[in-house]
């Protein structure tokens, strides 16, 4: 189906599953490696353990539904760092001004007012 797929007796729209940002993380370097060569999402970045018994970490784009998944046992653990906004109206607009001639105002526009 070109514009979602059938579970559970329903058509779930692509909004429905979207893809989110996530760290993945493990302590087992070698088991996280595997997890991201035989998965399906798109991984963004790759960063082995910096020291012994550090964890091994990557980012990756997943559907929010295979997150669940992903948190088995002795796999790897997900943090959820982003979830894309539905419509134009759920994103956070920003304060108004010219912030070169004000450094109190935020900038104009669209995206995320970070404290």
């Amino acid at each position: 189906m070109a514009f979602g797929s059938v579970a559970a007796g329903r058509v779930l729209a692509q909004s429905d599953d979207r893809k989110v940002l996530v760290r993945l993380h493990s302590p087992d370097d070698e088991k996280l490696r595997a997890y991201l060569l035989h998965s399906k999402f798109e991984v963004l970045r790759y960063t082995p353990p910096p020291e012994a018994g550090a964890p091994a970490t990557a980012l990756a784009l997943m559907p929010r539904s295979a997150t669940a998944r992903a948190r088995l046992p002795d796999r790897v653990n997900v943090e959820i760092l982003a979830v894309p906004p539905r419509t134009e109206s759920e994103v956070p607009r920003v304060g108004r001004g010219n912030r070169f001639e004000d450094p109190n105002v935020q900038p104009q526009g669209r995206g995320r007012l970070i404290p």
